[in-house]
């Protein structure tokens, strides 16, 4: 008989959700989701095997996962998607390397300031000086 543990629910839950990915890219051109679709086929292959194999994780806590580092670290991601269309690609990395260095690295201000600015000057320079490769702007630049 086939137990149903976590492990197979959750992997009954992401072939679900893959699915609903896979039925979604058809309403686009197939050269434009060729590589996502190549994604979502490996996906399903390891949830499959996850089905298969659940294996047993024991006694998982959730506080293992939601460590104060990571969860920082999720706030700053949701912070940089979320200033992204309004203050531009350049300005918003800025931010984001600056804050992120300051909070996590412990450096001086000034160390993480010529980080944050020497960051933002490799990408301008290598991108859109080298590669003509423009990002978006928002209203600040």
């Amino acid at each position: 008989m086939l137990v149903i543990n976590v492990n197979r629910k959750v992997a009954l839950v992401l072939l679900a959700i893959l699915a609903v990915f896979f039925a979604y890219s058809f309403q686009y051109p197939p050269e434009v989701v060729a590589f996502p679709r190549f994604l979502l086929a490996v996906l399903t292959i390891m949830t499959i095997g996850l089905f298969i194999r659940p294996g047993d994780m024991g006694k998982v806590k959730v506080t293992a996962f939601l460590t104060r580092p990571k969860l920082l670290t999720a706030a700053f991601m949701v912070a940089y998607v979320a200033l992204f269309p309004f203050v531009g690609f350049f300005v918003t990395t800025f931010l984001t390397v600056f804050l992120y260095i300051l909070t996590f690295e412990r450096k001086a201000w000034w160390k993480a300031l010529l980080i944050a600015l020497g960051w933002v000057a490799l990408l301008y320079g290598a991108f859109q000086t080298l590669l003509y490769i423009w990002f978006p702007q928002g209203l600040l630049i």
